[in-house]
């Protein structure tokens, strides 16, 4: 048999097969069309620059509190549409400072009819130097009690303690699992969303370990001159306040004019120290925006420099360059025109460079700046977090 006929042979045998096989029904997939939207691609010319993006709002604020307080209510809730100077957060202590308040304008008020009755200064100054003494006893309690608890070992009880370890214990397994997610993220808007989770978590994890360490230390030395420091005075003014009432005890024809307006003063200053402490009793919205965070509840003791709400505004949204390179950061100036593409929209709009971060920072490896882009338009169904591609022109 030539190799001719064996190839006919197995030529006519796969025929037969093949209209064998055809018996059998066969399963057509059915190809549906792809989306309406369009995929866009920016490519960079030689008078641009091309960079991954993201939305973010123009205006956010992470709220906190300078000194350790308790949360007496939350007013407000995650998604509440807030005006600027809203009451956010109130603290414990706000039912004292309102009576320290009432006080003060009592005191106000006394000083201010002492002296406009020159007749009566003598007691009513005898009186005020009677309070000025009381105040000046509870001024030296509080200094001498604040000293106290900043010593090393009276900052925490071992509860507080442990519930602070047990957070930076949370803390961390949030890190690493968010660092695990920016390890195995793929595509720019997948790695730009993980990068946000990662430093979120970087944050919070960062102010655990500070609470603790806070807590287990003792005051540096400037921190232990400042509580020293404010003992020394409020016993000096303890003393002052105790000299002055036993003199005008044993003068019985003080100066009652000039002695009124110095009262008045005191009384004045007393009062305004006493609404700013009222004052700083609440958080409030520092602009109109939205709440998009709320961290604590009520009855919850926080330590300075926590984060406790976090708030952003949503009616003026900018884009963000996350990987523009230092290459090419040099070619990019405030008020260039941009073209911003957003991924999940199948959108072009126009901006126009704000802002060009002074700061670089590193993603993978590179050393990139953030780009801050003001939007021309804003599309209603625009979010926060958003990935974008952006072409900026540098003509």
């Amino acid at each position: 048999m030539t190799n001719k006929q064996w190839i006919l042979i197995c030529l006519i045998s796969m025929g037969i097969l093949v209209g064998c096989s055809s018996q059998t029904p066969t399963i057509t997939p059915i190809i549906t069309a792809p989306a309406t939207t369009t995929a866009i691609n920016i490519r960079p010319s030689s008078s641009s620059v091309v960079a991954s993006g993201v939305i973010v709002p123009a205006r956010q604020a992470n709220l906190g509190l300078v000194l350790p307080a308790r949360i007496q209510s939350v007013d407000v809730f995650e998604g509440e549409d807030v005006e600027e100077g809203q009451i956010l957060l109130q603290l414990t202590g706000r039912e004292q400072m309102e009576a320290a308040v009432a006080a003060a304008e009592y005191n106000l008020l006394i000083a201010q009819q002492a002296a406009e009755s020159v007749d009566e200064q003598a007691a009513v100054t005898l009186a005020q130097a009677k309070l000025d003494l009381v105040n000046a006893q509870d001024a030296l309690d509080d200094a001498e009690r604040q000293w106290y608890v900043n010593q090393l070992g009276n900052r925490a009880t071992p509860s507080a303690l442990k519930d602070a370890k047990a957070d930076v214990t949370i803390t961390r397994k949030n890190l690493n699992q968010a660092r695990n997610i920016l390890d195995n993220a793929s595509g720019t808007g997948a790695k730009a969303q993980a990068q946000i989770l990662v430093t979120n978590a970087e944050r919070a994890y960062y102010q655990a370990v500070w609470l603790v360490n806070w807590l287990q230390s003792e005051p540096t030395e400037f921190e232990q001159a400042l509580y020293d420091a404010e003992l020394d005075l409020t016993k000096a003014l303890f003393n002052n306040a105790q000299r002055e009432l036993e003199r005008l005890e044993d003068d019985s024809n003080p100066d009652a004019v000039a002695l009124a307006e110095a009262n008045l003063k005191i009384a004045e200053t007393q009062l305004a120290a006493a609404r700013s402490s009222l004052a700083d009793s609440n958080i409030r919205a520092p602009f109109a925006g939205t709440v998009t965070n709320v961290m604590v509840s009520s009855g919850e003791a926080v330590a300075p420099g926590q984060v406790l709400l976090t708030m952003a505004d949503f009616g003026h949204l900018q884009a963000e360059t996350t990987d523009l390179s230092e290459r090419d950061v040099d070619q990019v100036k405030v008020g260039q025109s941009a073209l911003i593409y957003l991924e999940a929209l199948g959108e072009k709009i126009e901006g126009e460079v704000a802002s060009i971060s002074q700061q670089a920072t590193m993603m993978g490896g590179d050393v990139v700046y953030a780009v801050i882009i003001d939007l021309s338009t804003h599309p209603p169904n625009l979010l926060w977090g958003m990935s974008v591609e952006v072409e900026i022109s540098t003509d």
